[in-house]
């Protein structure tokens, strides 16, 4: 019988990751458009892209045990 968390544990991980770099690029583009038109709209969207990244970063760091708490004990 197989032991520990399997594949789901490394594709969690891996969707994070691709969720953590949407929103740093989305935060960029939208930071980019705040400073080519001036948009305060766009420093307002930029913002919460930031918050988002900070916390969905936060969140992979804490997966760092995820293996150890889906791993079954003797």
């Amino acid at each position: 019988m197989a032991r520990g968390p399997g594949p789901v544990a490394a594709v969690h991980r891996i969707l994070i990751v691709a969720a953590l770099v949407c929103a740093l690029l989305y935060a960029g583009w939208e930071g980019l458009r705040f400073r080519e038109t001036g948009e305060a709209l766009g420093a307002a969207r930029a913002a919460p892209a930031v918050m988002v990244a900070i916390a969905v970063a936060v969140y992979l760091r804490s997966l760092r045990t995820l293996g150890d708490k889906l791993t079954p004990r003797e």
